[in-house]
């Protein structure tokens, strides 16, 4: 029953996953500099639910986005994925680091 919940989740964004990708192709390209999100990105962001993308992002997805930028750019666009989710083949685990004049949040990924 789990299984076909989640692969029903998964569907249910479909739509959702293939417009973030579109119009953040720039922005979450493998094999590029990071380029900052524009308005079109953020918009689709913002009306996106990031964490179901993030679990339907596919390995033939990745060849040609970079899940870790996907990330960055939900969190610029203000619709973060938690911490502690998996986001395509990675896991996402975030440390605070605090420095004497300002705090730096660093995502690490296995």
């Amino acid at each position: 029953m789990f299984t076909t919940h989640q692969a029903w989740g998964e569907a249910d964004c479909d739509k959702q996953k293939k417009s973030v990708l579109i119009k953040c192709r720039k922005t979450v390209e493998l094999g590029t500099d990071y380029v900052r999100p524009n308005r079109k990105c953020c918009d689709a962001v913002k009306t996106s639910d990031m964490v179901c993308i993030c679990l339907a992002l596919s390995l033939d997805d990745e060849y040609h986005v970079s899940a870790v930028k996907l990330v960055d750019a939900a969190e610029e666009c203000g619709n973060p994925v938690p911490a502690e989710n998996k986001c395509g083949s990675k896991n996402l685990v975030l440390f605070v680091l605090f420095f004497p004049k300002r705090n730096s949040v660093v995502l690490l990924c296995s």
